[in-house]
């Protein structure tokens, strides 16, 4: 089996049940722009509602985007990289997915992504390479489904 066929098996069988967002060949389409939409319509919200009226999900959601700015500033390359991913245009998706991990480098699906996308191009150690990041950053941050199916990949693979 080869390495592009397990990780194809792996992201179909899988991540499709997972919170991670991961696209792979237009397999998902539409996910960043619904992704997009959804962050765009969450930040108009946050616009309009004044100081008093905030409830307590706005104020949690405002609290955790401003505990880690990073992550929001990274998401839209991360978006255009799944974009790119859809049109097949892995070098371009890598280098977004390489901004994306430069502004948050805790970004595991962004390492899932770019293995994907470094796979892809035939760089199978590149991409076993950042398996092993996404899996080390899953398990630290008690993603434990995640960390194992990357797991399973990677024994397959190695």
């Amino acid at each position: 089996m080869t390495f592009n066929s397990i990780s194809a098996n792996f992201l179909s069988r899988t991540l499709a049940g997972t919170a991670t967002l991961v696209t792979l060949l237009g397999m998902i389409p539409g996910l960043a722009q619904a992704s997009s939409e959804q962050f765009s319509a969450k930040n108009n919200g946050l616009r309009v509602k004044t100081e008093e009226s905030l409830t307590k999900n706005d104020a949690d959601s405002l609290e955790q985007m401003l505990a880690n700015p990073n992550k929001m500033l990274a998401q839209p390359m991360y978006e255009s990289a799944n974009s790119l991913m859809e049109e097949e245009d892995f070098e371009g998706a890598i280098l977004q997915y390489n901004m994306a991990i430069q502004f948050y480098p805790e970004y595991a699906e962004a390492y899932t992504n770019r293995a994907i996308a470094k796979a892809q191009l035939g760089d199978e150690s590149g991409a076993i390479a950042d398996l092993e990041q996404a899996a080390t950053l899953f398990q630290e941050q008690g993603n434990t489904e995640a960390y194992q199916q990357i797991q399973q990949v990677l024994q397959q693979v190695q």
